[in-house]
């Protein structure tokens, strides 16, 4: 079954050391959304280490960040989104074993790129049962 690209395409990546050269350990997860469409009958993976899971929901904390991203990119606007929290007293709030990106563009486009790294808040949760959704923006990033 062919399944049209989706986004945001998912990286979740374990800390190594983050003051170090050392930032995060290379066993990465690379995740993309099935479709809604396709999620009760998804195609079993053909390959071992392709797996079907389901992520269950959390509130994370997220850097939007432009261009292509690479691992220096995803450095720099994790420790960027890491100094905000500690400025604004949020750094109890978050987990430090894993933290995500995303992207949501085609690697054909060339311009006007969004990328994301998500850290998840350890104390919020989602609550399917509230009708307003609580936002919150952290004071410049």
């Amino acid at each position: 079954m062919k399944i049209k690209m989706t986004v945001p395409v998912t990286n979740s990546m374990q800390l190594e050391d983050p003051e170090s050269n050392t930032f995060y350990k290379m066993n990465f997860t690379m995740s993309f959304f099935i479709p809604y469409k396709h999620q009760e009958d998804a195609p079993a993976p053909s390959e071992e280490d392709v797996h079907l899971s389901v992520v269950q929901p959390f509130c994370a904390y997220v850097k939007v960040y432009g261009g292509f991203s690479n691992i220096r990119k995803v450095k720099q606007n994790y420790d960027a989104l890491v100094r905000s929290l500690k400025r604004d007293e949020l750094d109890g709030d978050i987990s430090t074993d894993t933290f995500y990106t995303a992207g949501y563009n085609s690697p054909m486009e060339l311009f006007n790129r969004h990328n994301e790294i998500w850290i998840v808040s350890k104390t919020h949760s989602p609550n399917s049962n509230e009708e307003i959704e609580e936002d919150f923006e952290i004071g410049n990033l």
